[in-house]
């Protein structure tokens, strides 16, 4: 159901094409938003766009970027302001899930991810910059994880980059407030996409364990009883970006079912 909360505003989510992305982004068209996708796979991103446009009524965009590239970046950001004639929203949630502990993972992988999502997020954010004070404001997201307050030694290189990102999201929510520019973390715990099967088979490669085990202990009860959705995901984002949400900067919110133990 469209509600027209985000009505006459326009966003870029970023790993848009499946998952907790896509998913977000039908999020904020069903809530009267205008939305360009962007992601490596133009394939994806094609139906991804339609299928948005087709359920919402709103006005849904695939961009084919890559985010470890700035060029890329800046385009894309180009691409959805020129299309809706504004920009209010970034959302960054591209990356995936990569399984083993610091002496498990290569450099190459180190690189591949602080370039993807370390680096990409930061980029994203501060080329998004610009746009949203063009347009009196806006609201930036960025997809993490609970590795950024619970380390895992089983995901090193996600708990590296998510406590990189909740460092980056405090100091920029200070130097872009005074521009009404908001900027908040969302750490959803293990969420039923495909990347939990993904990460059962890395764990299968690494330690041997069957992949339907793994896959079945991540999917364990946590307190609440049943997996994360990415709908509840992009329930959350819808508010946070919203104007309800306009005290919210500078911080971080779990979306795990209760699953993290630590209280920090």
């Amino acid at each position: 159901m469209v509600t027209q909360r985000l009505a006459g505003r326009a966003a870029l989510v970023t790993g848009g094409s499946r998952g907790i992305g896509r998913a977000i982004g039908r999020g904020l068209a069903a809530e009267g938003a205008d939305v360009a996708l962007a992601a490596r796979t133009s394939d994806d991103l094609s139906e991804a766009a339609h299928s948005i446009a087709q359920e919402t009524g709103s006005r849904s965009l695939g961009i084919a970027a890559d985010v470890t590239s700035l060029d890329a970046i800046q385009e894309a950001l180009h691409t959805a302001n020129a299309e809706f004639g504004r920009l209010d929203i970034l959302v960054a949630c591209a990356g995936g899930g990569v399984v083993g502990g610091n002496f498990d993972v290569p450099d190459s992988a180190w690189e591949e991810q602080i370039r993807l999502k370390l680096l990409g997020y930061i980029r994203s954010a501060r080329e998004a910059v610009p746009f949203l004070r063009q347009s009196g404001g806006g609201a930036i997201v960025l997809i993490g994880g609970g590795s950024a307050h619970d380390p895992s030694t089983h995901l090193a290189i996600a708990s590296v980059m998510n406590a990189g990102l909740l460092a980056f999201t405090k100091t920029f929510a200070d130097e872009v407030a005074s521009d009404g520019i908001r900027i908040v973390m969302v750490n959803p715990g293990l969420t039923e996409t495909g990347l939990i099967d993904d990460m059962a088979r890395q764990n299968e490669r690494l330690r041997g364990v069957p992949a339907q085990q793994a896959a079945d202990e991540m999917r364990a009860p946590n307190p609440l009883g049943r997996m994360t959705m990415p709908e509840d995901v992009a329930n959350l984002v819808a508010f946070l970006v919203s104007d309800r949400a306009a005290m919210i900067t500078g911080t971080s919110i779990d979306i795990d079912a209760g699953a993290r133990r630590g209280l920090a």
